[in-house]
């Protein structure tokens, strides 16, 4: 089970769905999923709302997405993982330590594909919000919650989608997990 996170952006979102079609398994970011279901219902798990109890929905969502990853022999691909609920519980000034927890908890392989930031393909959106700058402040946010959690960042070059798969998948070959 394979991590790849970045900053907003980055194109995580993209570089998972061409897996996809791939054929490997992925599981979505579970944030813009959320985020989007609680305006259309005027909900109150929103980071502007109730930072806490949107970081309970996301992390509730990482940890059902982990265990049914867990469930299959397939080779998959999460957009962002637990660690990246610690640098969001930071970022929204949220107590991290559930997300602590089961980062201890649920373990992904120890390396981590990270996208790194890259202004030339990011775009600001509604749901986004935030200028390039903030992004790279919180790229770096989540550098620290993974590195803490004890794994391994490989950063994916910036480059075509189609070659971001090749890279990820001479990887994955040349150094197991």
């Amino acid at each position: 089970m394979y991590v790849i996170t970045g900053t907003s952006g980055t194109g995580k979102s993209t570089l998972l769905s061409a897996l996809q079609d791939r054929g490997y398994r992925g599981y979505v970011e579970p944030i813009r999923s959320i985020i989007e279901q609680q305006l259309k219902i005027d909900g109150p798990a929103l980071p502007a709302k109730d930072a806490d109890l949107f970081i309970s929905h996301v992390l509730s969502q990482h940890e059902a997405d982990f265990e049914d990853a867990s469930s299959s022999l397939q080779e998959c691909f999460f957009d962002r993982g637990i660690p990246d609920s610690i640098a969001y519980s930071l970022r929204f000034g949220v107590d991290p330590a559930p997300c602590i927890a089961a980062s201890e908890r649920y373990r992904y392989a120890s390396r981590v594909f990270i996208l790194p930031p890259w202004e030339e393909i990011f775009v600001q959106d509604d749901l986004r919000g935030k200028s390039f700058q903030e992004y790279l402040r919180f790229h770096e946010m989540i550098v620290r919650a993974y590195s803490d959690a004890g794994y391994v960042l490989e950063e994916v070059p910036r480059v075509s989608t189609e070659e971001r798969i090749r890279y990820i998948e001479s990887s994955l070959i040349a150094g197991g997990t």
